[in-house]
């Protein structure tokens, strides 16, 4: 017997309340829904008459396996769009809508008695909706939002403040709170670019080249800087690691150890691999009580009189960091970020900047180690070596080293890598994308190749 909870529940108008109801009265399976009688059900349970056509509806336009089988992620538009639950996405997909985009302000419901919502909520083009082209933003907060907050635009809520959105949603845990930050600035951004409706994110390089259903992570990705298959490989490795890096971690568990069909192009070949669910083990290979990766060896091969430099200008960072003060009492990652920045600054002052920017991305090259932890660390040692290069590059206001002693390699890079921290130049989150750093003279800091 189809478990009743499990299947009947994924229609329109029917709880697991009235799908334990209806299975006292044997009807269990979607062909029961097809051939019962609606007023004697209506009157059984207390439930409106039109809900009940609509279920009816849907299970006589959908093949049983459909409705049994469904998940959010079958009905993109359920998934994807605000105001649009599992139930009404399956009712949506009899009707013919696949996507947030076939919605229109004149899109007219078919059905047999009242419409389940008011169309002008699935629209697209309504504010409700245009908050979902944030990635990081739910759809249950989106809401909140709405109703709670006022705030039913990316205008009103770029210009929201941080405390403001956090009063607004405390209510609700099933979210990564540390997102709430980046929303104004996500939403500031889409403004500016004119990503305003789906229909404008579906015209996007990414959205183009994949097919991508999940508009939001494409809109999202582009006012970041990552807009053609190539900015997303580099930045991310495949897609699949790019939604996991938007996703919170009941959405990272769902996903461990799924299939993800999320592309169509033939590209998904080359740039999207299913991760293991294998625990992966650190390839790093430890000489002298110290650990190398393999491109770290590489590098001491053709760079061999660099390396008591390297390590050297490691330890030393170590240490300084050992006895850093943080500016922010709350950010368990600043210590991390100074010392990268530190590291490659030193560095960068040491061997030229080309190498120490070898070095430093030869560092983080290990099987263990956490792709958003790792971009941190990439985009801080960036910033470390412009601080050497050209700090003006990085930093708003630069600060003067006359005072220090000529030949002083340390204090000159603490003082510019404590600035850094001080004027926000460094990512103290792994969960926040980098920005792109600008680039100078022959430091182009693109993946290397040895």
């Amino acid at each position: 017997m189809i478990d009743s909870k499990k299947t009947l529940s994924k229609l329109w108008g029917i709880s697991e309340r009235l799908a334990n109801i209806l299975a006292k009265h044997d009807i269990t399976r979607i062909e029961d829904i097809r051939r019962m009688d609606t007023e004697y059900v209506a009157e059984l349970a207390n439930r409106p008459i039109g809900e009940l056509k609509i279920s009816r509806e849907i299970a006589k336009k959908s093949k049983p396996k459909l409705v049994e089988g469904a998940t959010e992620r079958t009905f993109p538009i359920a998934w994807l769009t605000w105001g649009v639950g599992l139930d009404l996405g399956l009712y949506l997909y009899t009707q013919g809508f696949r996507s947030m985009i076939d919605i229109t302000e004149e899109t007219k419901l078919v059905t047999p008695d009242q419409p389940p919502r008011m169309v002008q909520q699935l629209s697209p083009v309504k504010s409700q909706v245009l908050l979902m082209l944030i990635k990081t933003l739910p759809s249950k907060i989106a809401r909140i939002l709405v109703e709670e907050c006022n705030i039913s635009t990316l205008e009103e809520l770029s210009r929201a403040d941080e405390t403001t959105l956090s009063e607004c949603v405390k209510g609700d845990q099933d979210f990564d709170r540390r997102r709430i930050g980046t929303w104004p600035d996500l939403a500031s951004k889409l403004v500016q670019e004119g990503i305003t409706d789906y229909r404008k994110a579906a015209e996007l390089p990414l959205a183009k080249e994949y097919g991508f259903s999940d508009l939001s992570l494409v809109a999202t990705l582009y006012v970041l800087d990552v807009r053609t298959p190539e900015e997303l490989v580099e930045q991310f490795g495949n897609v699949y690691n790019a939604y996991l890096f938007f996703a919170d971690e009941k959405e990272r568990r769902q996903w461990a150890g799924q299939s993800f069909i999320a592309l169509s192009s033939p590209v998904q070949v080359q740039t999207q691999t299913k991760p293991s669910v294998t625990p992966r083990v650190d390839d790093r290979i430890e000489i002298f009580g110290r650990k190398f990766t393999r491109a770290e060896l590489e590098l001491c091969f053709i760079r061999f009189w660099q390396l008591g430099i390297v390590n050297w200008c490691q330890d030393t960072a170590w240490a300084a960091s050992g006895n850093y003060e943080s500016v922010n009492k709350d950010s368990y990652w600043e210590p991390d970020a100074f010392r990268h920045a530190f590291w490659s600054c030193i560095l960068a002052k040491s061997i030229p900047p080309e190498d120490a920017w070898l070095w430093t991305w030869a560092h983080e090259q290990y099987s263990t180690n956490n792709l958003g932890e790792s971009r941190m660390d990439l985009h801080n040692n960036k910033v470390g070596i412009l601080l050497t290069t050209d700090p003006a590059l990085i930093l708003d206001s630069v600060p003067s080293t006359s005072h220090l002693p000529a030949g002083d390699v340390l204090s000159p890079c603490e003082l510019l890598a404590k600035e850094a921290v001080i004027q926000n130049k460094l990512i103290l989150d792994p969960e926040i994308l980098p920005p792109k750093l600008p680039q100078k003279g022959n430091l182009l800091f693109v993946k290397p190749r040895l």
